[in-house]
């Protein structure tokens, strides 16, 4: 360790910052940049680790990933269930698969339907520096604004059929 490095109040060496030292850590810090080691100091970290988190957006569950590769990329995913079948309800399927389609024009998100059948929503943007918690939950909200009236649009779709269905039954 350096003269310069004990007054910094942290050890070149082993990338641990010093109690003392914490408050000279340049701000705001960006997600994955410090750990807390075994003994509980702050490290530095130089490992590009991915962040993924999940959260429940108008009774779906989403799940978001971090990737920090090269490119720094916010992904959200989330799986909306089956698309009815046409013998359950032709024209609520038909609703839905014209929603479905016209986000085909939204700019980072869209929902696809897999072979199986499930409609599954992706979106992915590249939050803004510093990327910090707020910048990375700002992202998420911006891309779950730009889905969200066609997450609407497939609800009431949905209701409509399930509505029919039980008069159909009942």
């Amino acid at each position: 360790m350096t003269v310069e490095d004990a007054e910094a109040g942290d050890d070149a060496e082993t990338g641990q910052i010093e109690p003392e030292s914490v408050e000279k850590i340049s701000s705001p810090i960006e997600v994955g940049s410090i750990t807390v080691g075994e003994d509980g100091m702050l490290t530095a970290s130089d490992k590009q680790q991915d962040l993924a988190f999940g959260f429940v957006y108008f009774g779906i569950p989403f799940e978001a990933v971090l990737n920090r590769g090269e490119d720094v990329v916010l992904r959200l995913s989330a799986n909306l269930g089956r698309l009815p079948f046409s013998a359950h309800s032709p024209r609520a399927r038909q609703t839905m698969l014209r929603i479905i389609q016209a986000t085909g024009s939204l700019p980072r998100a869209q929902i696809v339907v897999e072979e199986d059948h499930k409609m599954l929503v992706q979106a992915e943007a590249t939050p803004p520096m510093p990327r910090n918690l707020s910048s990375i939950v700002a992202t998420a909200a911006a891309l779950l604004l730009e889905i969200r009236p066609y997450l609407h649009l497939l609800a009431e779709a949905l209701s409509v059929s399930e509505g029919k269905a039980q008069q159909q039954n009942g």
